[in-house]
């Protein structure tokens, strides 16, 4: 009857164009840049409920950030989601992306399981941030997983 077996995760539906899903999370937004000494590299661990938020003091005092997921593409679904991470938390990833890691040109995987190569026609640049780096990008892996309802640890 069907194809595969159904998804485990939650999908939001994407039936037309503009179609909304109302979603609070918890991992709130910073809205001031904490001290480059309050930003360790972390070791991503579940956070229990009782538990305090890391660096409290420099997020919305709001107790929940709304985000709403507005269909942009139905096949395949693609969701915008408008002011997902401040501005503060955009300028941390662009400082960290600049001052400890490398662009290099993006590459097009090859569909045979070889390394990827390069395409002259993608002129973009990239690099990859782990969450491990700082706990303001571990803030955002868990804002992801709570509005996408999966589990944090993935």
């Amino acid at each position: 009857m069907y194809p595969r077996d159904p998804p485990r995760h939650k999908i939001y539906a994407a039936d037309y164009f503009g179609q909304e899903h109302h979603v609070k999370t918890k991992e709130t937004q910073l809205i001031e840049m904490p001290p480059w000494e309050e930003l360790p590299r972390i070791k991503p661990k579940a956070r229990k409920e009782d538990e305090d938020i890391p660096l409290k003091t420099y997020r919305s005092s709001n107790p929940t950030l709304n985000v709403t997921l507005k269909a942009v593409s139905c096949a395949p679904r693609v969701f915008e989601m408008k002011n997902f991470i401040s501005h503060i938390e955009a300028d941390h990833i662009l400082m960290l992306a600049n001052r400890t890691h490398e662009l290099h040109h993006s590459t097009t995987g090859t569909g045979s399981g070889r390394p990827s190569d390069h395409d002259s026609t993608r002129t973009s640049l990239n690099t990859w941030v782990q969450r491990e780096e700082s706990p303001i990008i571990d803030t955002i892996y868990r804002r992801v997983a709570d509005v996408l309802q999966i589990d944090e640890a993935l």
